[in-house]
């Protein structure tokens, strides 16, 4: 039997070419969309983190000004929120702890993005002590 090689036309493997081009374009759009989205993701956790640090600060002053113009610690944030205004939620919609330590101390906290006691990474409690960091 002879052996026949046919010749393609360049039609057919120009056609191949750009819907092989076509795929590397759009499989490439889509690995990068998935890291960009990873790395905004990551973003929004920084800032949310950085916005309860910020929180804290600014309730922590709120607190000591009341402590300084009533000569005591306030009982709860909403002896604060009288002269303060409205006092913010956390990033995660939850409410910042204040917890009275003796007469002259205290600490507020948030509990992270879960909203319960301990975690770790965006889960992880910051308070007073994160703010120095």
């Amino acid at each position: 039997m002879p052996c026949h090689l046919t010749r393609q036309s360049p039609g057919l493997a120009r056609t191949f070419a750009l819907a092989s081009f076509a795929m590397f374009a759009a499989v490439s759009s889509l690995l990068m969309s998935c890291g960009q989205s990873t790395q905004l993701k990551d973003q929004q956790d920084e800032a949310r983190i950085a916005k309860a640090l910020s929180d804290i600060k600014t309730l922590s002053k709120a607190v000591m000004l009341f402590a300084m113009e009533d000569r005591r610690l306030p009982d709860s944030l909403d002896d604060v929120a009288k002269k303060l205004g409205q006092i913010p939620h956390d990033p995660w919609g939850n409410a910042y702890r204040y917890v009275r330590i003796g007469p002259t101390d205290f600490d507020i906290t948030c509990l992270g993005s879960d909203g319960e006691v301990g975690g770790e990474g965006l889960a992880a409690d910051l308070n007073r002590e994160s703010t120095r960091e």
